[in-house]
């Protein structure tokens, strides 16, 4: 209830799911009613950590305003609305935002034997897909990336650059550790080490990148 730590986590909250996804992450919450905490500018971060949620599982609800908050704005016009689950069904939900459709769905509680089993077989299914790599496919031997020092070799003469062209700078140039990057993921782990996002214009285009000096500053930091 202190509203300086609530703050503190409200920030810290929402900043990870606007950044974590683009660098691979995904968060999974869980709440009983995912209203505001606090008041004023804490409400308002706790809401927007909320609404950045883009995929959504909806239990049953007491009313249909508690199952718009938690399947988000448009739900209940779309005809979507928890609080009509009947509360015999248990474990019953509406999934809402992982494909095109939001179909009603059936939930099961997994303890720790039966999270076990699931991971494993997950792990099988990526190994055979081939998207199984690092220290997860026992790679023990693993290069350690400097993303400051690599950033900073691929900029040139620029001031500036956008965050997609440093990313394609990156996979061009130095593709052994870079050939999957993307824009997101780059801004991710440059923010990360304390670089700021800003607005770079290049070629008569203004977007989000990194200056050259704030980089420069961080490595040395």
């Amino acid at each position: 209830m202190d509203p300086e730590i609530s703050g503190i986590i409200a920030k810290l909250l929402t900043f990870l799911i606007k950044v974590a996804p683009g660098a691979g992450v995904s968060l999974i919450c869980a709440t009983q009613r995912p209203s505001g905490v606090g008041s004023g500018r804490v409400a308002q971060q706790f809401t927007s950590f909320r609404d950045n949620f883009a995929v959504r599982l909806g239990l049953r609800t007491s009313s249909w305003q508690v199952s718009e908050l938690v399947l988000g704005a448009g739900a209940y016009s779309e005809g979507l609305d928890t609080s009509t689950l009947l509360p015999e069904y248990r474990g019953v939900a509406i999934l809402r935002g992982a494909s095109d459709t939001s179909p009603t769905v059936r939930t099961y509680l997994a303890d720790g034997a039966d999270a076990e089993r699931i991971l494993v077989v997950a792990r099988a299914h990526r190994k055979a897909a081939g998207t199984l790599g690092g220290m997860a496919a026992g790679e023990a031997d693993l290069e350690i990336r400097d993303v400051l020092a690599d950033v900073l070799a691929v900029f040139g003469t620029d001031p500036g650059l956008h965050w997609a062209l440093l990313a394609t700078r990156l996979a061009a140039q130095i593709p052994d550790r870079w050939a999957d990057a993307t824009g997101d993921s780059v801004s991710a782990q440059v923010r990360a080490l304390d670089v700021p996002s800003v607005d770079v214009k290049m070629l008569g285009c203004t977007l989000k990148g990194c200056r050259r000096a704030d980089v420069e500053k961080a490595g040395r930091g």
